[in-house]
Parts: C-alpha cells; structure tokens; sequence
C-alpha cells in the first residue's frame, strides 16, 4: 500500500504519531519525483477534498486541510470510538450516512491537478499575531539547494529554523532564501545548522534535545537608536506588539496612509526618513539605515505660506461641477477629556489653525478656482450643554447640522462644537472641515496636534506649505505630458453600462444614493491588512482592489473594468518637498483598467497588482486633466470609469482623549445633497482600530435608479467572499454584517 502524506516528501520528513495506523486507512498515489512537496493525485475510487473550516472547498492554490473518502474508508480506529469520532465525519459532498477522513494535513490543489502539502492543521503557531505553519516555512528551507533536511520549531514569539547539509551551508545565507519567499514574520530568527536531528527512543524528533541558537540571526534586537525608535513608532502604529528590526512595515500591515504618519513621527523623534525609504527598504532595519539626523525643523518661512494658492486638480475638479458645494466636508468626532473647558479647547484650536495655514484659507472663485490664506482667522466653536441629555442623539444631531455653518468664500472653512457632557462625563467635541482644507490624512495630522495643543505643548511647524506644493504642482505640467498617451490607453475602449443607463446630471445625485455598509469581522480584517498583502507581497488597497475585480468577474461576468482609484496624493516632488505633516486636500484620482482571468482568486492579486503598478505617477492624470487644457480635451473625450474605489487607511477609534469616540465612525463625509453622482458605482472602504483588534467596513453607493439593490449585494458579498479566500477564512453569513441605509 502506498504511504500517505505523512512520508518522505521530497527533502522533508515528517512523522506522525498516528502515521502506523493512517498507513492502513486510505491511500494517495505516490507523487511524480521531479516535484518537491507534491503527493500526487487520489487512488481510483478515492476522494480528496481540500476544504475550509466550514466544510467548503477551497480554489486552487489556496490552502485547506485534506479530506478523504471514498470505497476504501476504513470504519474507523480499532478500540479508539472518541478519535474515530473526531476524525470520520459526515460527508457532505457524498451519499446520504457517508463519511470522510479528516486527515489534518494542510494541502492545497496545484494547477496541474495534484495535491501539495503544506503542513499540519495542529501544528499552526502564532507568530506576532500571524498564525504560521512551521511546516511550511520547513518546506521552503528544505528547497535551499546546501539544505538536506529542514526542520522549524516555534520559540516565544519567533520561529527557529534547524537544517542538516552534506556541503556545508551559511545560516545567514538560509534565512536570506528564505526572506526571499516568505513574509518576514514567517523568516526564522535564526538558523543553526545540525549534524542530525535528536531523536527519542521511539525515532520522533526530540524538539527539546535541538541545540539553542548561539546569537538571534541578523538581529532580533533593535541595535541603534533609529531602530529602537522606528520599532516602537511601527509597534504604535500597527497595534502590533514586540515589532523586530528584521520585521516588513507592509508585512505587518502598512500602506502608504501609515507610512506618512511613521515619517511625521519620526521626524518628531529626531530622525528623517521619506516615502522612498519606506518603500524602498521596507524592513524597520532597512529603514533606519537610511534615517538621518534631523538638522531643522523647518523648511520654509511661514510667510511664504501666505497668500494666493493655485487650483490643484481635485480643487480644479470642484470648481468644475457646477453647483453649490458650501456644504461639502469631512468631520470627526474626537473624546474630550473630563471636564473639558470650552476657553482652553478654543486656544488649542485656535493654536492648530495658527500653525496649519490652509485652515484660514478663503475661497476664491474662477476658472480655475484658487484659494487665498490669510495670516490669521477666528475660532468657529460653539458649546451645547449635553450634561442631561443622551450623549449620542446630541451628538447625532450636530453632525447633520454642522456642515450648514462652512462658507469657503467667507473664509470659514472649519467649525467645532463641543458637546459638553458635564463635569463628570467625558464629553465630544465635532470638528468639521471643507473638503478644500482637508483630507483623510490630514486627521491624522490634526487630532495629535490639537491633543498637544490642549495639553499646553508647543506645536512644530516643519515640511512644506500646502501653497508650495500647490505651487510646485503646477510647475509639472510640462513633465507629465509624457504619460498622456499612456492614459489614453487605460479610457480607449468604452465599457457596457454598469447600471440601467448613463449617469444624468441634475437626476442621479448625492441625495438621491443609496448606501449599503459591510463591516468585516477582525479575522479576516487582521489578514487583509497583514498576511494576505504580505504573502503576495503586495499592498492592502491592492487586496481590496482584486477582491473588487473577482466580485465584478463573479456578478456581471467581466473580466475587464475601469475604476477611477482615490490616493492620497502626497507624493514625491523633490528632496525639497515634504508635506508628511502638512494638513490640506491633497486627494489624487486616477483610472486603472484591471483585467484578470478566469483562474482564481490568487492569481488575480499578482495580476492586479502589476497592474497598478505599471500606471504612471498618479498624479499626472489629475495634473493633465484640469491644469492642462489641451490634454483636458482629449482625456474628456474618453468614457470616464463607472465606479470609484478609495481606501481612507486606518483610524484608531479609542477612549483615549482627543481621539475619535468608539460610538461614532472616525470618519464622516458630509456631500451637499443636488451634488452630481461622479460614478455609477463608489466603494469606500476605512479599518477601524478597537481594543479588540480592526474591522474593516465598505460603503457601497449607488443612484438609486441606476442599479438594483441585490446586484449590489450580490457585489458585496462576492468582494468579502474574495477576501475571505484569500484570507483562507470561511465567511459565514452570520459573521458579516450588512446594513442598508
């Protein structure tokens, strides 16, 4: 009889303790020898299912624990009815009173229509908040070509990697190949080589006789200031704990949001580092290398933020709808201390307007629009006594009324109430902002200030003025006329209509949307924004951009879609550019055609994933689009993307003072009603940080007469289902919650 998955596979042994009775319960045929870890195909009359946690199967290349059944199934274990029990189930998949064979080995179908073992479904650990099998980092230890056997053991809150060679082999060179494949969290600490594995009397693997590493590797300890910074910094930021210097910032769930707020932090600590580090370097040992010593704190005279600021392009675009836009901005509910006091919460805003210029900025209206900032401005703060009322209905209320109080061509771009909850009680404060003066990023940069601020700290004026980069945007006309053919190409072939009809003006509106809300449960969140983009060695918006194009694949039969993609815009000008802590409404859009296949879901995020990353600097659409009017006229010309995608990052919502309230979302978009719909199709997605870990929501928004409700469920769902099989979660209806509003 042929042995089953618990034999010599390649360069890798393992051995199991039921592996003399499983010899004789059912077999796989024995894999093709030129593959390392494949174990071949099922026997005649046998079946092999590769399923979830939930009993359903997985897509190719995804991994699953093996099931197996068939007309050879044995009754069960002699004399043991407790593990026959939990290792013969029902089979779902077969006749009525069948059964299968959980063999708890970790596999997963390949192209080719065999079976590739991963690991065992027991011997996952937890790695810094990563479940990891160490089977599978064994499995890629074992491919290095000076590595005989391989084996990985867990230690603490890290992995060691023990390896046996007939040549001779270098460990630092080991855990290199192995970085090479794996996220850094799954690369062992260190790896020490052996002359043989310890054994027990009975012939397994003495895990406790294994030889203690003399040192931790490449370093599993911060060993310069940078790095002890930069670890605590990362640590803070991604709510992660005991963050390595050898650890990836995207592995560990950074995008490029975060990474603005780990450089503004940074410089805050003395050190400077810039976009091009972080993405360049990636591990926080990486990156501090390229750190330097902060030598001033500021770049420019705050006079040369005052003045005229020219039309970016999304304030080019604003200006260009047609409508009263008065209305249009972003709010935040913040915690305010107990027993808050409305003159020191006035002189902490009045300082954060003080120091961030464009939130005194007028508007100044034209073709194009351009703002105007003056040297100061008033506080715009008014009290309401909530000392016996219902904290959140006050709360409620203000939010809808508060946009009412913005006039951007009066200068008053910002208003704050404060939601005063009585001595006792701590209370909110509603701070709300034209969309002009401000962005998801600029929060970020905001609420630390005003927490500062209050408490009676001095706030550091440094990087660029939202003028300058205005200024030096404007400039760049010229440089990026050179990708205009190239986004030509991505608006050349019209799509089919994703709705009833073509957007109307004047009919499909803000007002008249409809909103769908799915919030993810913090397992699938946690690997959406760590292992998942890890493992592909991608971003998070990346994961949520294929996700997107799966579920449009899935539900409208596409295989080619053109999303209009919202970034943050604080890109690279020039080494004398630096607005990682300038407030301002830098937004960026920009479309990109994704076109994926009929494989799966895997093989889309690399097809996704190139490209995104083949689009020219993003930019330069905007630039082209409404500061270039002979490029403006061509790119008009084009069929503009039906839907829109924009991932606003991370916020933390917390009971920490001065950021945002648990018992609202971090972040609330007030759009003037008659504002005409951009797309057919919006989806905004936001992680929520809590206590108990993130949670992801997506808001989808649609005309309501342009789309049917349950083609945009059936939308949402499929995009959660993507990310659930990519995450290698089973997603149970009841686990995600939908909510029409």
């Amino acid at each position: 009889m042929d042995r089953p998955v618990d034999a010599v596979i390649g360069r890798i042994t393992r051995g199991m303790s039921a592996g003399s009775r499983r010899d004789s319960i059912m077999s796989v045929s024995e894999p093709n020898a030129a593959a390392a870890v494949s174990i071949g195909r099922p026997l005649a009359n046998t079946e092999a299912y590769v399923l979830d946690s939930g009993l359903q199967p997985v897509d190719v290349d995804l991994v699953g624990e093996l099931y197996l059944a068939g007309d050879s199934l044995a009754r069960g274990y002699l004399d043991d009815p407790a593990l026959t029990a939990r290792r013969f189930v029902a089979n779902p998949f077969g006749s009525s009173g069948s059964r299968m064979y959980r063999t708890g080995d970790l596999v997963r179908w390949r192209s080719d229509g065999e079976l590739e073992y991963v690991g065992r479904a027991d011997f996952q650990v937890k790695i810094r908040g990563f479940r990891v099998e160490p089977g599978e980092v064994a499995a890629v230890l074992g491919t290095h070509p000076g590595v005989s056997q391989a084996v990985v053991v867990p230690d603490g809150n890290r992995l060691l990697g023990y390896v046996t060679s007939l040549s001779g082999v270098d460990p630092q060179d080991v855990r290199a190949h192995v970085r090479a494949r794996l996220p850094e969290y799954m690369v062992p600490a260190a790896v020490v080589v052996v002359e043989a594995f310890p054994r027990t009397a009975t012939g397994k693997l003495d895990t406790a006789a294994l030889p203690a590493p003399v040192a931790v590797g490449s370093g599993g300890e911060p060993e310069t200031e940078a790095e002890h910074v930069l670890c605590d910094l990362v640590s803070a930021l991604l709510h992660v704990d005991a963050v390595a210097p050898t650890d990836g910032f995207f592995d560990l769930g950074g995008d490029s949001i975060v990474s603005m707020q780990l450089i503004s932090r940074a410089a805050a600590a003395g050190f400077s580092i810039t976009p091009a580090d972080v993405f360049t370097h990636r591990t926080v040992r990486g990156i501090a290398a390229a750190a330097t010593p902060v030598t001033t704190t500021t770049t420019e005279e705050p006079t040369e933020a005052l003045g005229t600021v020219p039309a970016t392009p999304i304030i080019a675009w604003l200006g260009g709808v047609g409508v009263d836009v008065s209305s249009y901005h972003q709010a935040v509910v913040v915690r305010t201390p107990v027993g808050a006091d409305e003159d020191r919460l006035r002189r902490a805003l009045s300082a954060v307007m003080t120091r961030h210029d464009v939130l005194r900025a007028r508007l100044v209206p034209g073709d194009p629009w351009s703002l105007h900032i003056p040297p100061t401005t008033t506080v715009d703060l008014t009290r309401v006594d909530a000392a016996a009322d219902d904290l959140t209905a006050v709360v409620e209320r203000e939010v809808k009324a508060v946009g009412n109080r913005l006039d951007p061509e009066a200068g008053r771009m910002m208003a704050a109430v404060f939601v005063d909850a009585g001595p006792a009680r701590a209370g909110r404060l509603l701070l709300a902002a034209h969309h002009l003066v401000v962005d998801g990023v600029s929060w970020r940069i905001l609420l630390p200030d005003l927490a500062d601020a209050y408490r009676g700290k001095p706030l550091r004026r440094s990087g660029t003025s939202f003028r300058r980069w205005s200024q030096a945007v404007a400039a760049r006309v010229h440089d990026f006329r050179r990708d205009l053919p190239a986004w030509l190409e991505v608006l050349a072939a019209p799509e089919p209509p994703l709705g009833s009809r073509r957007l109307a003006p004047g009919i499909d509106v803000e007002g008249a949307k409809r909103r769908l809300t799915v919030t993810l449960p913090t397992d699938i969140t946690t690997a959406v924004l760590g292992a998942v983009p890890a493992a592909f060695q991608a971003h998070v918006d990346e994961v949520l951009l294929t996700a997107l194009a799966v579920a449009q694949q899935r539900v409208r039969r596409l295989t080619d879609i053109v999303v209009d993609l919202k970034g943050h815009g604080r890109v690279d000008l020039g080494p004398d550019i630096d607005v990682t802590h300038t407030v301002g409404w830098f937004t960026n859009v920009h479309p990109v055609r994704l076109r994926i296949g009929s494989d799966t879901t895997s093989s889309a995020v690399d097809a996704v994933k190139e490209q995104l990353r083949a689009v020219p600097d993003p930019l330069g659409f905007g630039v082209l689009r409404y500061l270039d009017p002979l490029s403006a006229a061509l790119l008009q010309a084009r069929p503009p993307a039906q839907i829109g995608f924009n991932y606003l990052g991370r916020f933390t919502v917390d009971d920490e003072d001065f950021a945002p309230a648990t018992d609202k979302v971090a972040l609330v978009g007030g759009f003037p009603p008659h504002m005409p719909a951009i797309h057919v199709l919006d989806l905004d997605a936001i992680t929520h940080e809590h206590r108990d870990g993130p949670r992801l929501t997506a808001t989808w928004a649609w005309p309501g007469e342009l789309m049917d409700q349950a083609e945009v469920t059936a939308l949402a769902r499929e995009w959660v289902n993507a990310l659930a099989e990519l995450a290698g979660i089973r997603c149970s209806g009841s686990s995600i919650r939908c909510k029409e509003l």
